[in-house]
């Protein structure tokens, strides 16, 4: 809710600007957008991999409701490289299209976008911890936050 919240002001207060921050343009280059294009395209990809791991009543955010069925710990596939791998993608493919489009205003975007995420992990990880308990604290020492250890995550 905080972080709702939080998110709902800030867009409200860049739409009363975003003229402004949208006519300051760093130009096309293209080894900037080629290399945004990859990132995009990674995280698309990414996405639709770890979807394949997840159903419908997760991806609604059911079990976080359901006190008598907490679903499961997610730990295969993607979720075996990495804890967050959903939100590693989406950093990446704003990064992807930050890059495309070079407007500085991206850029800050992004840079708001990683503290905003890690506040979110975060919070998400006490529930988890809570629902879960030593399973999902063995989770945390064997699978790294976001980044993979070694390897690519998929």
């Amino acid at each position: 809710t905080i972080v709702g919240a939080i998110s709902i002001g800030v867009a409200l207060g860049l739409w009363q600007v975003v003229d402004r921050l949208l006519a300051w343009h760093w130009g096309y280059h293209w080894p900037l957008v080629i290399v945004g294009l990859a990132l995009y395209v990674l995280g698309i990809v990414g996405e639709r991999r770890i979807r394949r791991h997840l159903d419908m009543r997760v991806l609604t955010g059911v079990p976080e409701l359901d006190a008598d069925d907490p679903g499961e710990l997610l730990t295969q596939g993607p979720f075996a490289r990495s804890r967050n791998p959903r939100y590693l993608n989406l950093l990446v493919a704003t990064l992807g299209v930050a890059l495309i489009l070079n407007y500085p205003i991206l850029y800050l975007e992004l840079l708001a976008a990683i503290p905003t995420t890690y506040l979110l992990v975060r919070l998400e990880e006490r529930e988890l911890a809570d629902r879960f308990g030593a399973e999902y604290e063995a989770y945390c020492r064997e699978v790294p936050r976001f980044l993979p250890r070694s390897g690519w995550l998929f």
